[in-house]
């Protein structure tokens, strides 16, 4: 089991948000002000910053965590744990932490792992697999909320 103990943003975490910021500069600036500038990066930026940051975040996470897994394959499948936290594992609610922000929702759109069979009823049920990670990257393009992206 690959554990990592860099701080939270990675190199891969900002490598997605850079070629986020290359496919679509204009919805890419519109993220950033309502996710973090217009409430002062507040963890409590209400509805419409709240939704930016959950697209943005959830996006450069599902690529950290692809990119993880492709560079440390030979540890097996679902082998990505951030100190000690495999965020596949992670519960739904974990007190209004960063959870609101950080979903797997991309990754979990790509593999074929439901994390639900195997951690419980406290995470999400993952029912979908095999979405290609370029249509994903299509529905960032003209994306400036969470709910659109969806």
């Amino acid at each position: 089991m690959l554990i990592l103990t860099y701080p939270v943003k990675s190199y891969r975490n900002e490598l997605a948000h850079a070629a986020h910021w290359r496919i679509d500069p204009l919805s890419w600036d519109d993220l950033v002000e309502q996710g973090y500038i217009y409430n002062g990066g507040s963890n409590n930026p209400g509805p419409a910053g709240t939704s930016a940051r959950r697209l943005m975040e959830s996006w450069a996470t599902g690529v950290e965590i692809y990119l993880t897994n492709m560079r440390y394959s030979r540890l097996g499948p679902n082998s990505y744990k951030y100190r000690t936290k495999n965020l596949q594992d992670r519960p739904i609610d974990d007190g209004g932490g960063i959870v609101k922000f950080y979903t797997t929702t991309f990754y979990d759109m790509y593999d074929s792992f439901n994390q639900r069979d195997e951690h419980g009823i406290n995470v999400p049920i993952d029912r979908i697999s095999g979405v290609t990670w370029s249509n994903m990257e299509k529905s960032l393009i003209g994306t400036t909320r969470w709910e659109e992206c969806r």
